[in-house]
Formats: C-alpha cells, structure tokens, sequence
C-alpha cells in the first residue's frame, strides 16, 4: 500500500512513519502542507491513503492562513488547523481524478467532531494522538 503522510512534526510521527515501513508499506512523508498537497496533485493515483495531521503551521500561505480556525471557530487552540484546509484541496484533487483514495485524519484535538461537522469533512477515519503504533497500523490497513 502506498500513503502519503503529511505532519509538520516528523519528530513525533517519525515512529509512526517507521512502523508503516516496517510493516510492509511505501510511505512518503512530507512536513510541508503545500508540499504534500502538489505530490499528490502530481500522482494522483499514486498514492492510496493519505494520513494528514489537522494541526499544521501554515507557513504564511495567505490562503492557509485566512483558514485559521479562530477566524471560523472561537477556540482555544492557538494552531492554525491547515490540515482542514488540505483535507478539503485533496478532496478536491480526489473527485476531479475520480479516486477512492482514502483519508485519515490524525489529530491531538479531541473536539474535532465540531470542526469536522461545521465544513462536512467526510474522511475514512480519525485518529487521535497519541496513537499506539500497533493501533495505527491496524486502523491504517482496515481503511483497504
């Protein structure tokens, strides 16, 4: 199975990262939302799950950083949830390759189902950090 991870801190997914290679999958990782997004944009049927993180530095990319959460959502999370945004440009990039390519969203916010809801994120899966790494495993082979 080949996926895409996309964090911005490689530090704490690294062992999740080496446990998906470890178990037999190809993983290209990227700390860089616009990075990840144009890897898949480029191969779009390479990949056939995408892990994205919800929170990500959105590295003053105007159009990131006008999808701040606090804008939309009063919180208390001074992130800025750039994974939202990217969940919805690989959406995007999704129907327009009409491609099954599955999801997961992998956050330490434990009340993502508001955010989730209020823009109709429909992903195959969330995931809460932190995560076992024999459970990631596993809830990344049951999206197939």
């Amino acid at each position: 199975m080949n996926i895409l991870f996309i964090d911005d801190d490689e530090l704490r997914t690294r062992p999740l990262n080496d446990a998906l290679k470890h178990a037999g999958h190809s993983v290209t990782f990227e700390q860089i939302p616009l990075n990840g997004k144009r890897l898949f944009e480029e191969n779009p049927d390479k990949f056939d799950v995408i892990v994205i993180d919800i929170m990500m530095p959105h590295h003053d990319i105007p159009a990131y950083r006008d999808f701040a959460i606090p804008k939309f959502f009063p919180s208390n999370h001074d992130g800025m949830f750039t994974g939202l945004k990217l969940y919805s440009e690989l959406e995007a990039i999704k129907i327009a390759n009409n491609l099954d390519t599955y999801v997961i969203i992998l956050t330490c916010v434990s009340d993502i189902e508001k955010y989730t809801k209020a823009i109709d994120l429909t992903p195959s899966k969330i995931l809460f950090k932190p995560i076992y790494i024999d459970d990631f495993i596993r809830e990344v082979g049951d999206v197939i």
